[in-house]
């Protein structure tokens, strides 16, 4: 039997893995084998289930591997409070983050321990992810391949999720110190993520870490209010830019926000948007002047390429636009 709350070795152990669980009972034991084969072992698994109505807390209990802690919430407090509890609940001087439906590689906690341990000034980092369906069957895609370093990592929350956060570490103390929370409802990626790279170091790794699971229901209704989430989330950053959002700005960060390139149509209104991005910054130095216009620069270039479908000619047309984008940049 998993122990109910209590430190299974006698001193403490290097890395926490925190798992939050609420109805997962047909794919929990996978989860929990992948973390039971890592090739470091010094870890604790400590789940938390959220009043799960399935068998899911049957099947953790059926493990009896003694680095397993099963705590439960005596009632539902969403996913938010409950990896909140998990981090408030871990013991180890790492907390390695992964969803209850995901799989980690085997070698996912050596990398990540031997890179902060090697790399004192950081204070977390994750890695891409391998995209798999809800069967399990890997699609070949993978999110998450750049940006490499912590300035690229935090001008990328002007516009979408920087990070995986299935596949995060971080130093439990430093988190701590920062005082650095999961914001309640969804989006609570960016809801973290949003304020923790104004006081962390980050860095992404270039090596898949975890296997995540795509389910349908991503892909409908809830995939809108997760993106109505998290644009909200989104604002904070412009909020500490001091820039007030026009409507068609709204619209250019409701498209960018998933991760998707800028479509031609609204090049114009992202290139307004980014000047005065900018500008702004040159004013606040939130973030690093010289990666904000390179990556925005980047971003322009993807929708030339998108340009590209439509014809030679409209093609044509957004590279000299481009041209002309990238020289304004770098004015501001």
């Amino acid at each position: 039997m998993v122990s109910a709350g209590k430190c299974n070795t006698a001193a403490y152990p290097r890395v926490s893995v925190l798992i939050p669980l609420y109805n997962r009972e047909k794919v929990v034991a996978e989860t929990i084998r992948s973390v039971l084969r890592q090739t470091f072992a010094d870890f604790e698994l400590l789940i938390c289930d959220d009043c799960s109505t399935d068998r899911s807390v049957e099947v953790v209990e059926s493990f009896t591997d003694p680095r397993i802690r099963l705590i439960r919430n005596e009632v539902n407090m969403g996913s938010s409070e409950t990896r909140n509890r998990l981090m408030d609940e871990a013991h180890g001087e790492y907390c390695a983050i992964l969803d209850s439906d995901d799989i980690a590689f085997d070698y996912r906690l050596k990398v990540q321990v031997e890179f902060l341990d090697s790399h004192p000034e950081i204070d977390a980092c994750s890695g891409p992810i391998a995209i798999m369906d809800g069967e399990g069957r890997e699609t070949g895609r993978v999110w998450y391949k750049k940006p490499y370093g912590h300035d690229a990592v935090k001008v990328r929350t002007l516009f979408c999720c920087a990070l995986a956060q299935t596949a995060l570490m971080f130093r439990r103390g430093e988190v701590q110190k920062a005082g650095i929370r999961y914001v309640p409802g969804p989006a609570n990626d960016l809801g973290f993520f949003k304020s923790a790279v104004h006081a962390l170091r980050f860095e992404n790794l270039g090596i898949p870490l975890v296997k995540y699971r795509v389910w349908p229901s991503q892909m409908s209704t809830e995939k809108a209010g997760q993106r109505s989430r998290a644009l909200e989330h989104l604002y904070y950053q412009y909020d500490l830019l001091g820039l007030a959002l026009t409507d068609a700005d709204r619209q250019v960060l409701g498209i960018v926000v998933t991760g998707s390139p800028v479509p031609p149509e609204y090049a114009d209104k992202f290139a307004d948007l980014s000047v005065r991005i900018a500008m702004a910054n040159r004013r606040t130095s939130v973030f690093d002047q010289q990666t904000l216009v390179a990556y925005m620069s980047d971003m322009y270039r993807r929708t030339v390429k998108e340009a590209k479908k439509l014809g030679l000619m409209t093609y044509m047309r957004y590279v000299c636009k481009c041209r002309e984008f990238s020289k304004l940049l770098a004015s501001c």
